[in-house]
């Protein structure tokens, strides 16, 4: 899978970051390797039938996804009929982003922690990651909205991410790196800033989509990276402030534990949901 990018990383100093009158957290900027980042090629058809059983499961397990889900779903009736949506963008792909956009509830910040260590380890995948439908799905909105070929001939659209209460900072220069997570960012870099300017990229994304018009806050004009793209950090540098610049990175496939962990939840996800009893009948992801 290709991945290009052009970041610009900048963090204010320590001193005026009190002004917010919140603790500020360090951390480093690595290829956040514990990441569920899963971006189902190879078993997209066999997903979108096992999605909607996942979908029921861990809903019926967990009201707060059952709740939120409900909202969205209203808010995406109202919304859809005047949105032209790409070939093969499902309804709940629509519900997906809705969901994570809608700010009033904490399911996006759920979803974020759980990604970070879902894929960890299989049982880490198996125990505690309660949002396999959901992740699919908004992944697999995130692709359609996208489309293809974004990066092919130019460098990947410019975006903008502002953070308000973790300091990040990469190791060294010509590191890849990677959010490790869903991360909104916007294409007006005023509003991302208005997010906060403890740290602050400016980053081309060949992966992330616009999702705007599906948005509950179209407002912020926001693009939605995965969290399998992959960055890489070129210039870093610390005065008033940290700044931080990348160039393309490009990747030709996935982290073969996540492609071993892909198969062996296509698996799991068939049988828990009934539809096959024989796992070596079931195609590999």
């Amino acid at each position: 899978m290709l991945a290009a990018l052009l970041i610009t990383l900048s963090c204010l100093s320590l001193h005026t970051l009190g002004s917010h009158g919140q603790d500020i957290t360090s951390k480093d900027l690595d290829l956040a390797p514990d990441t569920f980042d899963d971006s189902y090629v190879g078993c997209l058809e066999e997903m979108e039938e096992v999605a909607v059983h996942l979908l029921q499961r861990e809903m019926v397990h967990h009201t707060w996804l059952w709740d939120a889900w409900e909202t969205a779903r209203k808010y995406w009736e109202q919304k859809s009929p005047g949105l032209s949506l790409p070939t093969g963008f499902k309804t709940e792909h629509g519900i997906a982003i809705v969901l994570y956009t809608n700010s009033s509830n904490t399911l996006h910040q759920k979803l974020n922690e759980a990604v970070q260590t879902g894929g960890g380890s299989w049982e880490s995948y198996m125990n505690q990651f309660h949002f396999k439908a959901l992740h699919f799905y908004l992944t697999r909105a995130l692709q359609l909205l996208q489309g293809s070929g974004v990066c092919s001939r130019e460098p990947g659209q410019m975006v903008f991410r502002g953070v308000r209460t973790i300091r990040f900072e990469p190791k060294r220069l010509w590191d890849s790196i990677r959010f490790g997570q869903f991360a909104s960012s916007s294409l007006n870099e005023a509003v991302a800033r208005s997010f906060g300017n403890t740290t602050f990229f400016s980053l081309r994304t060949c992966f992330g989509a616009p999702i705007q018009d599906l948005s509950v806050f179209p407002e912020q004009h926001e693009v939605l990276i995965p969290p399998h793209e992959v960055f890489v950090v070129t210039d870093f540098f610390q005065n008033e402030t940290h700044s931080l610049s990348n160039r393309p990175k490009y990747l030709v496939k996935e982290d073969a534990k996540q492609r071993k962990v892909a198969g062996v939840r296509l698996q799991e996800a068939l049988g828990v949901v009934g539809l096959t009893g024989h796992t070596d009948a079931i195609p590999q992801c």
